[in-house]
């Protein structure tokens, strides 16, 4: 797969997505592999504006593995941030929600620590990532802003770092999974999990559940996760929690069978005509 690479070198306090100038193969196409890399000693950078405005949606990649990897900070330096203000659409060959792919999409930093504990880097997603099909994998970085996360059909996110409090994570039509590899760093929202989807909290066991008007809680000592549902009344979804198979924590949802309320009884037909004698 080819890579575009976008430096930055000496000091910059804001630079775009779309200064051709910058990248090694012009402006990002379609199924290129992106790599950002500061060659200065500023690292109090970011990259702003992955796309202005809604108008004109990025795509990655109908099939195939695509990644885009973030530079580490310097330590006391302010972390680089990959901004997103748009809509980019993950794994399909158009921006629409018909078309569906199967490929591979990542987003990381250089560094291979534990997720949050090393990420000098931030994805600020202040628009969509819609994810129709395949997988996508967030990594070694933090996910902060006030955008959405939208996952379709039978697609899979991964997640192994922070999720800052206005992120809103949404399991749409299909059936759909969330992997949260560092939980204890997950302060977003989750929303619509409904029967066929799945999430799984690795590493956390003994969990507790309390639901309240079709949201439930779901507590541990080090985890404090929220999730959007119809849980709880009579006939509705059942949340249930099962081990992961390994050191983790699954959590699926059965579907729920409201019955309605006895109609009022029909009225009686008319009496037929007596047959002849």
């Amino acid at each position: 797969m080819a890579t575009n690479t976008f430096t930055i070198s000496g000091s910059f306090s804001n630079v775009s997505f779309y200064m051709s100038s910058l990248w090694s193969s012009g402006l990002p196409v379609a199924g290129q592999d992106l790599v950002f890399k500061v060659t200065g000693t500023d690292y109090g950078v970011y990259v702003a504006n992955i796309l202005p405005n809604f108008t004109n949606p990025y795509l990655i990649a109908g099939t195939g593995t695509i990644t885009w990897t973030m530079p580490n900070a310097v330590a006391g330096q302010d972390p680089f941030e990959l901004w997103n203000q748009s809509q980019i659409w993950i794994n399909t060959s158009t921006a629409n929600y018909t078309t569906v792919g199967s490929g591979n999409f990542t987003i990381q930093e250089y560094s291979t620590g534990p997720g949050a504990a090393t990420a000098n880097s931030i994805f600020v997603n202040d628009g969509a990532m819609e994810i129709m099909g395949g997988t996508a994998t967030i990594t070694n970085t933090g996910v902060v802003g006030t955008g959405r996360i939208d996952l379709f059909n039978t697609s899979t996110l991964s997640i192994t770092g922070f999720v800052g409090g206005g992120q809103n994570i949404n399991f749409m039509s299909g059936t759909q999974v969330l992997n949260l590899n560092t939980p204890q760093y997950f302060n977003g929202f989750i929303n619509s999990f409904q029967a066929g989807d799945t999430i799984t909290l690795v590493g956390v066991t003994g969990l507790t559940t309390t639901i309240n008007n079709n949201v439930a809680y779901i507590r541990g000592s080090t985890v404090n996760i929220t999730v959007n549902g119809t849980f709880g009344a009579s006939g509705a979804a059942t949340l249930s929690m099962a081990s992961d198979g390994a050191t983790g924590t699954k959590i699926t949802v059965s579907a729920g069978s409201v019955v309605g309320a006895t109609g009022a009884p029909g009225l009686t037909g008319a009496t037929g005509l007596t047959g002849a004698t």
